[in-house]
């Protein structure tokens, strides 16, 4: 059984990552996603520098670096919980 499913590899990864360690490849996000993301957070920095009058890239990065702790943060006080997202 194990030579016919590692004859598809593509097969057998998503075999491993459901048995092994419970994750469905389906629910999984997508880097292309959080680059659209960071992006995102990238406008919303430039556009408050035109409120706030700084310079637009420096507002532009820190809101990206407020946006990527807080998606740590969240992430880790999970993990510390031990929730899962089903």
């Amino acid at each position: 059984m194990s030579r016919a499913l590692l004859a598809h590899p593509e097969k057998a990864l998503e075999v491993l990552a459901r048995e092994e360690l419970g994750l469905n490849p389906d629910d999984l996000g997508s880097p292309w996603r959080a680059a659209l993301t960071a992006v995102a957070l990238f406008g919303v920095g430039l556009g408050l520098s035109l409120f706030t009058g700084r310079d637009a890239l420096r507002s532009a990065l820190r809101m990206v670096l407020i946006g990527g702790g807080a998606g740590t943060f969240s992430f880790l006080v999970g993990r510390a919980l031990g929730v899962a997202i089903s």
